[in-house]
Order: C-alpha cells, then structure tokens, then sequence
C-alpha cells in the first residue's frame, strides 16, 4: 500500500512509500517465506516495520493516524501469490518481533 495519501507501505524492492508513486529507499528487499511485521505507536505517531523478526526503524518522521482510521492491507501483485497474516500476536500465534521488549524501552 502507501499509494494514497495517509497510507504507508514497505515494499519487497525495500522501498517505501507514502502517497508516491516511486518511493523510496529503506531497507532491505524480502521474498518468499520473510516475515514482515509493522507497528505503530500511536502516541508518537511513529510506525515501524520489522524483517524476520528485525527491526528496521522508522521510515516516515510523524504518521498522521487516528485509532478509528487504521485499516492494515496487503497487497499481492500476481496470480498465486500466498501470503498468512497474524493481526492478534496471540499465545498460540505470537507476533515474531518482541513487543513486549519494545513496549518496555519506550
């Protein structure tokens, strides 16, 4: 995603993107079987992306972000690509990034 304004997205070239159509440079590409995960902490308006369980920072310096106005999205580009998604990180199926830890250091 990130292709409209007020939308955010981590892309498998490693370019993100935030309402533009070209990007920009982030961080490291991803492919089949990598794990992305994105946070936000909605206090500091600061988002976050992770890769395998890494964190990779915070691309964009303030998201304008309200709790009623997020929507997580994925987007495919072809046919059979397969994609499994954790938005409950719970105990059965938790989240690869420490939370808790990060929670913690803030």
């Amino acid at each position: 995603m990130g292709a409209t304004k007020k939308s955010y997205g981590y892309k498998s070239d490693g370019k993100i993107f935030n309402g533009n159509g070209t990007g920009e440079e982030f961080g490291p590409k991803f492919e089949k079987n990598d794990v992305i995960g994105c946070g936000i902490i909605i206090p500091k308006k600061q988002m976050f992306f992770t890769l395998n369980g890494r964190y990779l920072g915070f691309p964009f310096p303030k998201i304008e972000v309200q709790l009623e106005d997020l929507y997580p999205a994925v987007c495919l580009q072809s046919i059979n690509e397969e994609i499994s998604s954790n938005f409950t990180g719970s105990a059965l199926d938790p989240f690869l990034y420490d939370l808790d830890g990060l929670v913690a250091d803030l």
